[in-house]
């Protein structure tokens, strides 16, 4: 499926696993919810943080680490705590459906492919 889509995402930043920092790609978690309009996958994004505007990465849909359901931001060239603060988030590009991986190494060598092809 290949689907480009403008969506705006407005949420505040909640605490997550930190399973992603482990892997190298620390994520900005958001209630699922406001994600009911938007097709499940990983896009490329603009994400805002108060005046500042950064790239990132934007998935919605299985994880396979926490084995539930999520929405979260991969800020690119980020890594300040941002929990409680509300941020905005702009669908760009979609990349690719939700992928069910086996193990960590599998994951981690996809998101290495993820962030190559968002550039």
């Amino acid at each position: 499926m290949k689907i480009d889509i403008t969506y705006t995402i407005i949420g505040t930043v909640l605490p997550g696993m930190k399973k992603g920092t482990g892997l190298g790609a620390s994520t900005a978690n958001l209630d699922i919810a406001l994600a009911k309009d938007l097709p499940p996958g990983l896009y490329t994004a603009d994400v805002k943080i108060g005046q500042k505007e950064f790239a990132g990465l934007l998935y919605y849909g299985y994880n396979s680490l926490s084995k539930t359901d999520c929405l979260e931001a991969h800020i690119f060239n980020f890594s300040e705590n941002i929990y409680g603060q509300e941020i905005e988030i702009i669908t760009k590009r979609f990349l690719r459906e939700p992928i069910k991986f086996k193990n960590r190494e599998e994951m981690m060598e996809q998101i290495k492919k993820d962030v190559e092809l968002s550039k």
